[in-house]
């Protein structure tokens, strides 16, 4: 449980290739205020991933190379406002590389209910289903 966390400027958290399998994991009402947070390659499978009421708000979020299979992702009452939150393709000129789009294998995700959505996360939706 991340319920309540505070990810400020000049955080940097790796969840990279973190593997999820089942149970609830939940950064409701969390705060991505700045720094850098990756969850790229981890993989969520059977899991219920609650985001609700989580605020979006500066800094860089990155899923690239997510998997998604069954299970679910819900942002209900989520602000994206600011932040860079990225599920789409991410190109690295420094490192001449391309991390993928993260997958959703079946998987739900909820943006439905978001609170307010001026700044919304990033999708490749050519690529996101596939490759499952």
């Amino acid at each position: 449980m991340f319920d309540d966390a505070e990810f400020g400027e000049g955080s940097c958290i790796y969840f990279r290739l973190a593997e999820f399998r089942g149970g609830h994991i939940r950064f409701n009402r969390a705060a991505f205020s700045g720094g850098w947070i990756t969850f790229d390659s981890a993989r969520f499978t059977g899991a219920q991933v609650s985001f609700r009421e989580a605020r979006f708000s500066a800094g860089e979020i990155h899923f690239e190379d997510a998997e998604f299979a069954a299970g679910t992702v819900d942002f209900a009452g989520a602000y994206f406002t600011g932040a860079t939150v990225n599920f789409a393709e991410q190109h690295h000129p420094t490192v001449y590389t391309t991390a993928p789009a993260a997958r959703f294998c079946g998987a739900t995700i909820d943006f439905s209910n978001a609170a307010k959505y001026s700044h919304p996360p990033q999708f490749d939706t050519a690529r996101t289903m596939q490759g499952c």
